[in-house]
C-alpha cells in the first residue's frame, strides 16, 4: 500500500506489529509482516546452484565480453550481468551450457557450431561452424570449461582460447590444451575485430582426444 507523506508518516519506516513500512525509490509504502518461505527443495538448490555457477563463469570473462553485454544491458536498461546471469541460468540448470553472448541486433548469430573429439594430438579437440555468410574482419572467440563426465557439475568457469586470431570463414579450430580424456563444453561467437561487437554465440559438448 502507497502512503501519501505527511508530517506524521514522513519518517515511518520498519516494523510495527504485523506492518512493515519502508521506502522504494522515495515512495513511502506499507505491506503486511512474513516470514520468508524456504522449504529448500531439490528444485531450489538446481536453481540456486545453477545461479551460482552462472556468477562465477560472469565473473571470469574476458574485459571485452563484458562491455558488450553492457552495451545489449542498455537496449534493455539492465546491466551486462543481469543480461548473462539472467539469459543463461535456464540453460545452466537444464542443459548444463550456455552461449555466453545472447542473440543481438550488432552481429549475426554463429550457426552450425559442433564439438567434437579432435584427431591430432592429445589434449585437443575440434570445434566447427557454418563456413559462410562470414568476412575477415570477424574472427571466432572460443571459450571452453571443464565437465564432470556428463553430469551437470563443472569443475571450471569459462576459459578464453587465446589462440591467434583465425577468419571465421575458415570455419574449424583446434582447441589445444585440454587434459586428455576429459569432458568439456564449448561455446563460440563471432566477433567484428573493430568494434569488439558479438554475434549470437551457441554451445556444444565434446571430449578431449586422449
Amino acid at each position: 500500500m502507497k502512503i501519501t507523506p505527511s508530517i506524521l508518516v514522513a519518517g515511518m519506516r520498519g516494523k510495527a506489529g504485523a506492518v512493515v513500512a519502508a521506502a522504494w525509490k522515495g515512495i513511502l509504502y506499507a505491506r503486511t509482516w512474513v516470514i520468508p518461505a524456504n522449504p529448500n527443495t531439490a528444485g531450489q538448490q538446481a536453481q540456486r546452484n545453477a545461479f551460482a555457477r552462472c556468477v562465477s563463469c560472469f565473473q571470469g570473462l574476458v574485459a571485452s565480453v563484458k562491455t558488450f553485454l553492457d552495451i545489449l544491458g542498455n537496449d534493455a536498461q539492465q546491466s551486462g550481468f543481469n543480461i548473462f546471469v539472467g539469459g543463461n541460468t535456464a540453460d545452466e540448470r537444464t542443459s548444463y551450457g550456455h552461449p555466453l553472448i545472447p542473440a543481438n541486433r550488432y552481429c549475426d548469430p554463429i550457426a552450425g557450431f559442433a564439438a567434437a573429439t579432435g584427431a591430432g594430438a592429445a589434449g585437443t579437440a575440434e570445434v566447427s561452424w557454418t563456413a559462410t555468410g562470414w568476412t575477415a574482419s570477424f574472427v571466432p572467440k572460443i571459450w571452453y570449461r571443464l565437465r564432470d563426465g556428463a553430469g551437470p557439475t563443472y569443475l571450471t568457469p569459462w576459459t578464453v582460447f587465446a589462440e591467434g586470431a583465425t577468419d571465421m570463414t575458415a570455419g574449424l579450430k583446434v582447441v589445444t590444451g585440454l587434459t586428455p580424456g576429459s569432458t568439456y563444453m564449448f561455446a563460440v561467437a563471432p566477433m567484428e575485430t573493430a568494434t569488439e561487437f558479438y554475434g549470437g554465440g551457441d554451445f556444444a559438448s565434446a571430449v578431449a582426444h586422449a
